[in-house]
This record gives C-alpha cells, sequence and structure tokens, in this order.
C-alpha cells in the first residue's frame, strides 16, 4: 500500500504531471521491475493511465478514479499523523488546532492546510520533558513570542463569510505563546477557480504552495478537489 502511495505522490512533483517508468523508478529509488509491474497494477485498478509516446510508455494519475484521491488522502493522512506522533511542542498545538477545528466547525469545514509547515518546523520550540509535558507548562523564549500560523481553510460553499475563526484558534496556545495566525479561507468553487488561474501561472503558484503545506483535516476531500484540476494531456 505504501508504495502505491509513494508511485501516485511522485506524479504531484512533475511539473507536467506525466513521468515514464524509468523516470517512476529513478525518482523513487526502485528497481525498474519494481516500478514497471506496480504502475501496470495500478493501471487494472484505474489510479493510472499508460500511453505510448514514441518507444517509451508515459503514465499520468487517472483523476476521475475516486481510489486516485483515496490514496493521496491516506498519504498526507499518514504524513500528518507521523508528525503528530512526533510529541514535540509545534505537533502538540497543531493537534490543538486540528482538533478545534474539527470539534468547533465540523459541520462547516471541508479541509485545512497549514501552508507554512516548512517553515514553522523550523523554528527551535524547547523539547517537551517529563517536567513539560504541555504547552501550558512550557517556558517562553524570545523565539516563541511569535509563532507564524498560516491556515488554509476550505469551507462549505454558504459558509465562506459567515464563520469567525479566529478567537478560537487564538484561545488554544497559553498566553506564554505569542500566536500570529493568518487565515485564508475559501469554498471548494473558489478553490478551484484559484487552481484554474492561467495568467502569470497563478495556477501553478496557487498549487505548489497547497502541496507544500500540511494537512491537517480532510485529506480524500483536500485532494479530490485538487484531482478536478490535475488533468495532464499526453501528446
Amino acid at each position: 500500500m505504501q508504495l502505491n502511495i509513494q508511485l501516485c505522490e511522485a506524479f504531484l512533483d512533475s511539473p507536467h504531471g506525466f513521468l515514464s517508468i524509468h523516470q517512476i523508478a529513478k525518482r523513487l529509488e526502485i528497481p525498474y521491475g519494481t516500478a514497471y509491474n506496480r504502475i501496470h497494477l495500478l493501471e487494472e485498478m484505474g489510479v493510472v493511465i499508460i500511453r505510448p509516446h514514441g518507444k517509451a510508455k508515459l503514465c499520468v494519475l487517472n483523476p476521475n478514479s475516486p481510489l486516485t484521491s483515496c490514496l493521496l488522502g491516506l498519504g498526507a493522512a499518514s504524513t500528518t499523523s507521523s508528525f503528530f506522533k512526533s510529541e514535540t511542542l509545534l505537533s502538540k498545538l497543531l493537534v490543538k488546532v486540528r482538533n478545534n477545528l474539527e470539534n468547533q466547525f465540523h459541520d462547516q469545514m471541508h479541509s485545512a492546510i497549514l501552508l507554512n509547515f516548512d517553515s514553522v518546523s523550523q523554528i527551535a520550540f524547547p523539547s517537551p520533558t517529563t517536567e513539560t509535558k504541555d504547552l501550558e507548562e512550557t517556558e517562553s523564549p524570545e523565539t516563541l513570542s511569535n509563532i507564524p500560523l498560516d491556515l488554509f481553510l476550505v469551507v462549505s460553499e454558504n459558509q465562506a463569510q459567515g464563520i469567525d475563526f479566529e478567537p478560537s484558534l487564538n484561545s488554544l496556545a497559553p498566553i506564554n505563546f505569542g500566536l500570529k495566525i493568518s487565515l485564508m479561507i475559501v469554498t471548494p468553487s473558489m478553490l478551484l477557480s484559484m487552481l484554474r488561474e492561467t495568467e502569470n501561472e497563478a495556477g501553478i503558484s496557487a498549487y505548489n504552495m497547497l502541496h507544500k503545506g500540511l494537512v491537517l483535516l480532510g485529506f480524500e476531500k483536500f485532494w479530490s478537489l485538487i484531482l478536478k484540476v490535475f488533468n495532464p494531456k499526453i501528446g
């Protein structure tokens, strides 16, 4: 299962959306025979489409297969779960954010992504100890005085202007943590419009921004939306 997920994710980093089996094997550092057999298995499952292209065979994800978004969602969920299990102070904070969104706004939420995960994970958070097991017990050095969390929230179509997330989210961290939460709130249709924007490659930029983020909830829903505009053509 994990290899199937990795194969699907390999296409997401390709600027054209399609790869040869040789490229897939090289990218995942697996034998060509393994890549060949597994790609053809995914073709039988309807996840991958294979087309002859000269002497090579090019492969693309099938965006119309529910199993494609399922595998990508499982991969995103696994990444997030592994980070949450790291038991760092940042992971504890993000678990609180995820739980708050899920419990307080369950009916309105579609998916949530932390856009600046790469940068915020580089902040020098103190390591939890037996004496400081939770956020409230942690001393606050200067580096924790202004923690930026750039959240991208996808909400129900009729809820984009009707929910005030900030008071609830800002209350999650103790006073010794200075959160700076930035929210971008869109509906599914608004997100699709963003991703389809061609001027100045704005859609590609939006995709790259989202792709590098950490999905907090709505894993399969998020990728089902992305796949609606991820439709590369061969030939």
